[in-house]
C-alpha cells in the first residue's frame, strides 16, 4: 500500500468532496460539483 505524503490536506480534500456530494446528490453536471468544490475550498481557506 502506498504511503500518503500529505495526509492532512488529503483528508480535508476528501472530506470537502464528500460534503459537496452529500449536499448536492448525484446526477448533476460536473460544472455544478466544480463550482461547489471551489466554494468549499474558499470557505476552508485552502488555496487552489
Amino acid at each position: 500500500m502506498a504511503e500518503i505524503i500529505h495526509k492532512e490536506i488529503c483528508f480535508k480534500l476528501m472530506n470537502l468532496a464528500y460534503t459537496v456530494h452529500n449536499i448536492l446528490g448525484s446526477g448533476l453536471l460536473e460544472s455544478a460539483y466544480e463550482e461547489a468544490m471551489c466554494i468549499e475550498l474558499r470557505l476552508s481557506n485552502i488555496p487552489f
